[in-house]
């Protein structure tokens, strides 16, 4: 189910940068001024978001090369991600 992927892997400043964005979500800072701090779009920064909201385990397979192959940024950006961390793992396990 998991294979070595690397080439359209979400990428580790993805995942950072999402993380960072979610955090600043969570204390309650503007979407247009997290833009405005990181140098991003409005709509770059909403893409980010799941990023930094994936299962820590399924973090640590995309920095080990090891998730689904159909798990990339573009699929993310795309994909609305349930917020349950099981329900993902399973809606990201079907890719």
């Amino acid at each position: 189910m998991f294979e070595p992927v690397h080439y359209f892997a979400p990428s580790e400043r993805n995942i950072a940068l999402g993380y960072r964005i979610c955090q600043a979500v969570t204390a309650e800072t503007l979407i247009e001024e997290i833009s405005e701090k990181e140098g991003l779009s409005r709509r770059r920064v909403l893409q980010l978001v799941d990023h930094g909201l994936l299962a820590p385990d399924l973090v640590c397979k995309v920095l080990e090369g090891h998730q689904p192959v159909g798990l990339t940024s573009e699929w993310l950006q795309r994909h609305a991600l349930p917020l349950d961390w099981q329900e993902k793992r399973r809606v990201i396990g079907l890719l």
